[in-house]
């Protein structure tokens, strides 16, 4: 799991959490994204940060590219992250149109 530009400190602690729940081998987090053992977010994630092992993918967003090299699928579930993926990424699909009411 690639946590990309996670910039506050709760939202690093929960993905952590969410990892450590869904059972991902690793967590990488992009050179801007909030320190996972600041207190904060040590709280958040309830300590799953010494659980899962991490650590930060640099250069970026050209690490992208390493871990395609490497054989892995990379999907993004942000516009941000979307678009770091460049050309590599597929189109997402139209926003759902919002119902009418006859």
């Amino acid at each position: 799991m690639v946590g990309c530009d996670l910039t506050t400190h709760t939202n690093t602690g929960a993905v952590f959490r969410s990892a450590a729940g869904l059972g991902v081998d690793a967590v990488l987090v992009t050179p801007r994204c909030a320190d996972p053992l600041y207190r904060r977010s040590v709280r958040v994630s309830m300590g799953t940060v010494f659980q899962v092992p991490w650590t930060r993918i640099e250069p970026w967003p050209a690490g992208i590219t390493q871990l395609k090299d490497a054989g892995f699928h990379v999907a993004a579930a942000s516009a941000v992250a979307f678009w770091a993926l460049g050309a590599g990424a597929t189109t997402p699909p139209p926003p759902a149109q919002p119902a009418t009411r006859s």
